[in-house]
């Protein structure tokens, strides 16, 4: 499977690698590549523009714990450190038996796509964050700024794209990502259906109640695209 999200999401990402914003409003936020701190947590969109369907739009990145194995190293190009990262949360989901977070979302995306294989779940589907920065401790508060920051230069842009050629069902999760994508002129975007569902992360994602949300998730969604398919 590629590893490089479809080249209007990808031209978008480009410019995180290096991010200006590093030396503006979010000077603060810790950007250490090698030890896994930079922009990161998003994947799919392994086709063209016109084969997304699904959106799936998170909170932020946890911390990379330190047992990580995939560093980085910023003096590589975009599109290489782009494709470290879509491939590592994708092979994060695929292998995800330590991970509870990582299971939910593949839990998703099999209530989405029944019967699909992830590579073919993730041509149809782009998952990403509404800040792609780590807080300094995962689950921390981020400023209101560099929430805004980065949704305008990164998630925004997104969906301005997204929204362009098709319909598409967006799955927002979580209460922060939530109030963060309530801050965008949402109500712009005429093709796009947002929708809100719990995080996947903890402490609701550790919950057995959590399965019943993403059954909900997947059915909806479905109903969605057989409406839309019509």
């Amino acid at each position: 499977m590629g590893s490089l999200p479809c080249a209007e999401l990808l031209e978008i990402l480009k410019s995180a690698y290096k991010c200006p914003s590093f030396s503006g409003v979010c000077s603060n936020v810790c950007y250490k590549p090698e030890l896994g701190y930079m922009p990161r947590g998003y994947t799919g969109a392994f086709g063209n523009l016109a084969d997304i369907e699904l959106i799936l739009i998170l909170a932020e990145p946890g911390n990379p714990p330190e047992s990580q194995n995939e560093k980085y190293n910023d003096s590589l190009a975009p599109n290489e450190l782009i494709a470290k990262v879509a491939s590592g949360v994708e092979g994060a989901i695929r292998n995800h038996k330590d991970s509870k977070f990582h299971e939910n979302i593949a839990d998703i995306l099999i209530e989405c796509w029944p019967g699909l294989e992830l590579e073919n779940q993730l041509k149809r589907t782009w998952i990403t964050e509404s800040v792609l920065c780590a807080a300094y401790k995962s689950t921390a508060p981020i400023s209101t700024e560099i929430e805004l920051e980065c949704a305008h230069r990164y998630l925004l842009r997104h969906l301005q794209c997204l929204n362009k050629n098709k319909s598409r069902f967006v799955a927002v999760l979580g209460g922060k990502a939530k109030r963060r994508i309530q801050r965008l002129p949402i109500q712009e975007f005429g093709n796009l259906t947002f929708q809100y569902y719990p995080a996947p992360g903890k402490p609701y994602g550790n919950f057995k109640k959590a399965k019943l949300a993403w059954t909900n998730l997947g059915s909806e969604f479905n109903q969605w695209k057989n409406r839309v398919n019509r």
